[in-house]
């Protein structure tokens, strides 16, 4: 079970239209909207360790230029021990690491956070 409002911090790997992140712990468990709670660690951790990546269909905004999932939603693909894949819809918003919404820039090895907004069983 993934909480709502659940931080999960991401690393884009393939930018573009649709874009691929990994769930990945950043050095640090802070950000600077804040520390990361226990239940996101927890299930950052667990994401990371079940080799997820989360996809986004995201557009420029016209008016502030800054890149975001407009449909609110993104794609969770989660490795199974036998090799097979797990996928779940989130709920969420792609924000920067200082919290606005959106992203100024879309590079691989970018850092970015994906606020849960709907609680999800995965």
């Amino acid at each position: 079970m993934i909480p709502s409002s659940t931080i999960l911090p991401v690393v884009i790997i393939s930018p573009g239209a649709v874009t691929t992140t990994q769930i990945k712990s950043w050095d640090s468990y802070t950000h600077s909207i804040g520390r990361f709670t226990p239940d996101s660690l927890q299930a950052a951790e667990d994401l990371q360790k079940g080799k997820c990546s989360l996809t986004l269909a995201v557009a420029k905004d016209a008016s502030s230029g800054r890149i975001s999932n407009p449909d609110g939603h993104g794609s969770l693909s989660c490795m199974e021990k036998d090799g097979s894949s797990r996928e779940s819809v989130l709920k969420g918003v792609l924000v920067d690491s200082n919290g606005r919404t959106g992203l100024a820039s879309s590079a691989a090895g970018d850092q970015a956070l994906f606020i849960v907004l709907k609680a999800t069983q995965i």
